[in-house]
C-alpha cells in the first residue's frame, strides 16, 4: 500500500510539472512542427 501511495505522489508531482511547463511544451510543439 506504501508502494502505491509513492506513486500516486509520483504522478502528482509529474502532472503539476506537465500543467507547469504546458505552455513552453506547446510553443517547443509549435516550433518543431
Amino acid at each position: 500500500m506504501n508502494v502505491l501511495a509513492e506513486l500516486t505522489k509520483e504522478k502528482k508531482t509529474a502532472f503539476e510539472w506537465v500543467e507547469d511547463n504546458s505552455k513552453r511544451i506547446s510553443d517547443f510543439h509549435q516550433r518543431i512542427w
